[in-house]
């Protein structure tokens, strides 16, 4: 994923590349959510959000 992002300027990494609106950064952004809520479930740490109020999803798209 960090190969397909590098290199792309922020409106690049905005502009959805599929019909369903999904972006590289709405993806990068799923991914990590996505990541730290497993970890923190399978190492036993306590779920922090980055972002107060944000759920794995959002973001997804733009």
């Amino acid at each position: 994923m960090a190969a397909k992002a590098q290199g792309l300027a922020a409106h690049q990494a905005r502009t959805p590349g599929v019909p369903s609106g999904t972006s590289v950064l709405g993806l990068i952004k799923h991914l990590t959510a996505a990541e730290r809520y497993w970890f923190a479930r399978h190492a036993g740490h306590a779920l922090r959000r980055p972002v107060e109020g944000a759920l794995p999803d959002e973001g997804l798209v733009g």
